[in-house]
């Protein structure tokens, strides 16, 4: 262990005490990451690298292992605590030469930007005109969110101009094998099952939960599956939109720390770990909010608004940071609009999506309907043959339906046929299945208080 890391589980223990009832456990249990590797399986896309940079000489990759002193998030993650913010947005600004530092197709104003022309000039005007002795110092999160926004724009716009697909839109890999991003499913799903315990008041679960996603950060850093980024943009303001902002700023710090130990210095991708690690922790989820937008409309720009690939990391934009529920509708119903009727590669996914909101929204019925319709087209059309993922979640937004409207006994059917979908794809350890176990688990508590009601109520 690291000097650096010896006061980890005191840094734990001043968060837990502020995080609710039932820290003795939380900070007493141990942390071990169990059956992570099992989930993946073997043909992951660890050591594919399409961003057209030099690859990182190959190491031996970290195993998830059932020691509970391996892989620990206590040990090698400080955690503090910082107040949530509430996201805000600015106007685009639009740099007039095609060498500015910020593309100007994605680019909003920064909340703390004074000097908007600063965004006009490239690195080394930045760098230059902050060393002038005679200008004020800029505060140290404008620069690093500038660098950020540098580094982002070079490495995408660099990665998409060496992408390939097949013509199902599936990403390929330099050898042309399929290039899946199972990795950042797994990470997702741990982190969304840790704010679904955090909620429970399920301490030691919550731990564990998090230390199977910190077990897969390496792996995630080696593979640079395209999606990594949006991956940990997403989880991050999820975990902040839940009141757990002091966990995102201890996976920045430790994206930080490992990718410094494993990237090679100077290369875009190490470069923009390391950032994320220094970003002002009282305002990450409005920076993150904008560098997502800026990775979002590149890859609209080299890949095309109709590419599978781009619809799908913009939709999980509009679901995590469009929190008007209506306002997202409208942008739903646009992008389907722009695919003129034509049943396009991202069709069921924007479906899919406009699915979940109508849901949200508490109209079950149109909610229901559009997840058979996508069902529908996975099951008739050939362009979509393989879609299993769209199956799933189509299952799950039907079953979510079934039980809001008091169809008890269907929804329960329709959920236990999408986890026999998962355990036959991928097997029992893979980490949607704990997560549909735990909706069925809290479904059938709120049943089983329904039934007990009824019947102290009839006597």
């Amino acid at each position: 262990m690291q000097a650096s890391d010896v006061n980890a589980d005191d840094a734990l223990i001043a968060m837990t005490s502020k995080l609710g009832s039932g820290t003795e456990a939380f900070t007493t249990q141990p942390i071990w990451s169990a059956g992570i590797c099992d989930a993946i399986g073997s043909d992951s896309q660890v050591g594919y690298h399409i961003s057209g940079h030099p690859s990182v000489p190959s190491q031996p990759l970290a195993q998830a292992s059932t020691n509970p002193t391996e892989h620990s998030f206590v040990d090698e993650t400080h955690m503090f605590l910082q107040r949530p913010r509430t996201p805000s947005c600015g106007d685009f600004i639009r740099p007039s030469t095609r060498t500015s530092l910020v593309n100007p197709r994605c680019v909003r104003i920064a909340p703390f930007a004074d000097n908007e022309f600063v965004f006009q000039l490239n690195r080394s005007d930045v760098r230059g005109f902050f060393s002038d002795p005679h200008s004020p110092s800029p505060p140290q999160a404008l620069l690093v969110s500038e660098n950020l926004f540098y580094n982002i724009r070079v490495y995408f716009e660099n990665s998409c101009r060496n992408m390939g697909f097949d013509d199902h839109g599936n990403l390929l890999a330099p050898n042309g094998a399929k290039l899946d991003n199972a990795l950042c499913n797994d990470f997702d799903s741990y982190c969304f099952i840790a704010t679904m315990l955090m909620e429970k008041g399920l301490h030691v679960e919550f731990r564990r939960a998090l230390s199977k996603a910190s077990a897969l950060v390496e792996q995630l850093l080696r593979a640079e599956h395209p999606r990594t980024l949006a991956c940990f943009f997403e989880v991050f303001i999820h975990l902040i939109q839940t009141g757990l902002p002091e966990v995102t700023s201890s996976l920045c710090v430790y994206i930080k720390r490992m990718s410094a130990k494993i990237n090679r210095k100077g290369h875009p991708w190490g470069q923009i770990c390391q950032l994320l690690g220094e970003l002002d922790s009282e305002s990450l989820d409005q920076a993150m909010a904008q560098l997502w937008k800026c990775t979002t409309d590149i890859f609209d720009s080299e890949l095309g608004v109709f590419s599978r690939l781009a619809v799908s990391v913009r939709l999980d934009y509009m679901k995590r940071v469009v929190t008007n529920h209506l306002d997202e509708e409208r942008l739903l119903r646009d992008l389907l609009g722009q695919f003129g009727g034509i049943r396009r590669l991202p069709t069921p996914r924007v479906m899919l999506n406009l699915a979940h909101n109508l849901n949200r929204q508490g109209r079950r019925d149109e909610a229901e309907e559009m997840a058979l319709e996508v069902l529908s087209l996975l099951q008739g059309y050939e362009i979509y043959a393989g879609r299993i993922v769209e199956r799933i979640e189509s299952l799950k937004t039907v079953s979510r339906t079934q039980f809001n409207q008091g169809e008890t006994l269907a929804a329960e059917q329709t959920i236990r046929e999408a986890m026999r979908m998962i355990v036959d794809q991928w097997g029992i350890q893979h980490p949607w299945v704990p997560e549909f176990m735990n909706v069925l688990e809290g479904w059938l508590r709120v049943w089983a208080g329904r039934r007990t009601q009824t019947h102290y109520g009839e006597k």
